[in-house]
C-alpha cells in the first residue's frame, strides 16, 4: 500500500503538470492570436486613418479646384458631364458659350485657344496703331502742305469777293435801269395784249362764221353729191364700144375695138341693150358680160360671152353697147379699194385675184387698205376713177381683241379715204357695183389672169400638141353650176355669211 501510493502521486503529478502545460500552451496560443489580431487592427486602423486623410485631402483639393474654376455646384458630375447642374456639365456650357467657334474639348485648351486669338488681336491692334501713327504723321505733313494752299486760296477769295462786290454794285445799277425799261415795255405789252385780244376775238368770230359757212357748204356739197349719185348711181358712163357680130353656137361675139385701140386680151365688158337710155343706161339695161379672147384687127376683137351672164329673155344682139371702167382708150384708169375683197362669196379673200384682174387690163390700183388695216398709196386724187368700198369690218362682232384692233384700223383708214374722195370729187361705188361694171362673174374659169389660153375647152375638144390650142371653139357646154347663175336682172350677189365675224356687213 505504501509502495503504490508514490506511484499514484507521480501519475497525479504528471497529469497535473501535463494539464498545466496544456493550459500554458493554450494561453500562449491565445496570447499569440490576440497579438496578431491587435497588430492587424492597428494596421487597419492606420490604413483607415490614412485613407480618411487622403479623402479629406482630395475633397479639399476638389473644393479648391471648384473655387478656382468658379463653380459652387455640389455634384462634380463624373459620368454625367452633360448635366448642367453638375460642375462638369456647367463647365461644358461655359466652354460652348464663351469659347464660341474657338471652343476646344477641355477648358485649358479653350483658354489656350482664346489666348492665342487674343495675342493675334493684340498684334493686329498694335500694327493698326502703328499704321494709324504713320497715317497721322502723313496727315500732319499734308495738312502743313495744304495749309499754304488754303492761305493762297483765302487771299484769292478775299480779292475775288472785293471784285464781286464792285461787280454787284455795277450790276445793281444796270438792273435798276433795266427794270425801268421793263416797266415801260410791260406797259407796252399790256396795250399789245389788249389789242391782240381784240383781234383774237374778231378772228374767233371770223372762224366761227367761216366754220358755219364751211359746214353749210359741206352739207350742200353732200346733198348735191347724193342727188348726183341718185341720178348716176346705176348710170354707166359713155359706152366704150359696141357688139358687131354674134356667133350663137360658139357663144362668141366681135366688138369694134382692137389693136389700134390698145385693147388688152382678157378685158371684161358689161353689155347693155341698145334699146336703153343712152348715156343714162342703168342696171335694168344690163344683159350680159363678155371677155376679150383674141385681137383680130385694128378695131376688131373676138370675145366670149361669160357663162351664166346672158339674160336668155334678152339675148345679146349686134349694136348693143359695151362698157368697162377698167380700160379706156389712151389712158390708164386708177382705182382705190378698201375692205374685205370676196369675189365669189366663199368667205376667203380674193385680193390677189382682183390685183390680177386689174393688172391684166392695164389699169392701176393707186390706193388700197388690206385686211390688216395697212394702207398703200399717196392718197386719193382727181385722177382716181372710183373709190371701191368692199365689205367693212364690224369690230363688235369679234371677241378677239386683236381682230377688234385690226377692224378699227381698217375703219379708220376707210374714213380717211372717204374724206379724200369727197375732197377730190371721186365717186364711191360698192364692190358688187364695180364687179357689175367690169363684167366680172363669180364662176370657175379654165384660165387665171395672165395665162395664154383664156377660154375653156369644148366637150371632146383636145389640143393637137402640148403647146398648141386644139381649135378656136374652146367653150364648155354652158351648163353652169347653179351657184353661179344669175337672175334676169342680174342682181348683185349676196354673201353666204361664211366670213370672219369681224366683217359683219358691206358698204
Amino acid at each position: 500500500m505504501a509502495a503504490n501510493k508514490p506511484v499514484g502521486m507521480q501519475i497525479g503529478a504528471i497529469l497535473c503538470g501535463l494539464g498545466m502545460l496544456i493550459a500554458t500552451a493554450i494561453a500562449y496560443s491565445f496570447n499569440k492570436d490576440l497579438s496578431e489580431n491587435m497588430a492587424k487592427f492597428e494596421k487597419s486602423d492606420a490604413d483607415l486613418r490614412a485613407a480618411n486623410d487622403t479623402i479629406t485631402r482630395l475633397d479639399q483639393d476638389i473644393q479648391a479646384l471648384k473655387q478656382k474654376i468658379g463653380s459652387i455646384l455640389e455634384q462634380v458630375g463624373v459620368g454625367d458631364d452633360k448635366n448642367p447642374t453638375t460642375v462638369l456639365g456647367d463647365m461644358e456650357n461655359q466652354i460652348a458659350t464663351y469659347g464660341g467657334n474657338l471652343a476646344q474639348p477641355t477648358m485649358v485648351q479653350t483658354i489656350i485657344k482664346l489666348r492665342q486669338e487674343l495675342d493675334n488681336a493684340v498684334k493686329e491692334r498694335d500694327a493698326a496703331a502703328a499704321d494709324k501713327k504713320t497715317a497721322e504723321s502723313t496727315v500732319l505733313a499734308l495738312r502743313g502742305q495744304y495749309q499754304g494752299q488754303v492761305d493762297e486760296f483765302s487771299k484769292a477769295k478775299t480779292d475775288i469777293e472785293g471784285q464781286l462786290s464792285d461787280l454787284i454794285d455795277e450790276k445793281e445799277e444796270k438792273i435798276t435801269s433795266k427794270n425801268s425799261e421793263i416797266d415801260e415795255l410791260r406797259d407796252d405789252l399790256a396795250q399789245i395784249k389788249i389789242a391782240l385780244e381784240r383781234e383774237r376775238e374778231e378772228h374767233s368770230q371770223d372762224v366761227k362764221r367761216m366754220s358755219s359757212d364751211n359746214s353749210r357748204l359741206i352739207s350742200t356739197n353732200d346733198l348735191l353729191r347724193e342727188k348726183l349719185n341718185e341720178l348716176t348711181a346705176d348710170n354707166f358712163e359713155m359706152e366704150d364700144g359696141e357688139i358687131r357680130w354674134i356667133d350663137s353656137i360658139d357663144q362668141t361675139v366681135w366688138i369694134n375695138l382692137g389693136s389700134a385701140d390698145r385693147l388688152p386680151v382678157q378685158t371684161t365688158f358689161s353689155v347693155y341693150s341698145k334699146s336703153g337710155r343712152g348715156v343714162g343706161r342703168g342696171k335694168e339695161d344690163l344683159i350680159g358680160a363678155i371677155e376679150v379672147i383674141r385681137i383680130t384687127g385694128p378695131h376688131l376683137a373676138q370675145a366670149r360671152i361669160l357663162p351664166g351672164s346672158e339674160d336668155i329673155s334678152r339675148p345679146i344682139t349686134p349694136g348693143d353697147a359695151i362698157y368697162t371702167p377698167l380700160w379706156s382708150i389712151g389712158r390708164q384708169p386708177k382705182f382705190s379699194f378698201v375692205g374685205f375683197i370676196d369675189l365669189d362669196k366663199d368667205g376667203r379673200s380674193d385680193r390677189e385675184i382682183l390685183h390680177d384682174i386689174i393688172a391684166a387690163t392695164g389699169s392701176e390700183i393707186d390706193n388700197e387698205v388690206d385686211d390688216l388695216g395697212n394702207r398703200t398709196g399717196d392718197g386719193i386724187s382727181i385722177e382716181t376713177k372710183f373709190l371701191v368700198m368692199a365689205q367693212l369690218p364690224d369690230p363688235s362682232q369679234s371677241p378677239d381683241p386683236k381682230e377688234q384692233q385690226t377692224g378699227l384700223r381698217v375703219l379708220k383708214e376707210a374714213d380717211k379715204m372717204v374724206k379724200e374722195a369727197r375732197e377730190s370729187g371721186v365717186r364711191r361705188v360698192s364692190l358688187n357695183d364695180f364687179l357689175d361694171y367690169v363684167g366680172y362673174k363669180p364662176q370657175q374659169r379654165s384660165w387665171v389672169p395672165g395665162e395664154k389660153v383664156p377660154w375653156t375647152l369644148n366637150n371632146g375638144s383636145q389640143s393637137v400638141t402640148t403647146d398648141q390650142v386644139g381649135g378656136m371653139n374652146r367653150l364648155s357646154t354652158g351648163n353652169v353650176s347653179g351657184a353661179f347663175t344669175r337672175s334676169k336682172r342680174l342682181k348683185s350677189d349676196t354673201g353666204t355669211g361664211n366670213t370672219s365675224k369681224l366683217f359683219g356687213g358691206g358698204y
